[in-house]
């Protein structure tokens, strides 16, 4: 793939790598850093094939690789910053109904950066940045039916999660 392409095909997937990275690494500092980490290393290998999937889900692989690397190295549990995701609202609905919702966020936000890595990154890969099974499996490298259970199971441990919160 020649630089030129190369550099538009990354221009329209840098947001959904930067939001993958800043839902891993928990604050917008080093899911820059992360972000630029895998954009060099993508721009230096050129290694994408066709054949092997979609560009996003390749481009995606390489930024969650990127961020698992810096979680290793600083040993530490990642916070989900979900500040960047919205929720969008109807504009007829009322301040209660609109505190209501925020409320809901706050709490979905808080329990979605609580769960396992791996039930939060399923959840953000599939609901925020809106990948299909099979792009998810390329992503996480792991088989389209694992990608359903483990969906599956992400999303139930999210929902007991709110639930507690009636």
């Amino acid at each position: 793939m020649r630089r030129a392409q190369l550099m538009m095909q990354l221009e329209q997937v840098g947001p959904s790598g930067y939001a993958l990275a800043v839902s891993l690494l928990g604050n917008t500092d080093d899911a820059a850093d992360a972000l630029q980490d895998a954009v060099a290393t993508v721009l230096r290998v050129r290694s994408y094939d066709p054949a092997q999937g979609t560009f996003k889900a390749w481009f995606l692989a390489v930024v969650r690789n990127r961020c698992l690397d810096v979680l290793r190295q600083r040993k530490r549990r990642p916070q989900a910053d979900m500040e960047s995701a919205e929720i969008e609202t109807e504009p007829s609905e009322g301040p209660e109904a609109l505190a209501t919702r925020d409320e809901m966020t706050a709490i979905v936000k808080r329990e979605l950066a609580a769960l396992r890595r791996p039930h939060r990154e399923i959840l953000i890969l599939r609901e925020f940045l809106e990948l299909g099974y099979t792009e998810i499996a390329e992503v996480l490298g792991i088989p389209p039916g694992t990608v359903m259970s483990r969906l599956h199971r992400a999303r139930s441990a999210l929902a007991d999660r709110v639930k507690s919160y009636g």
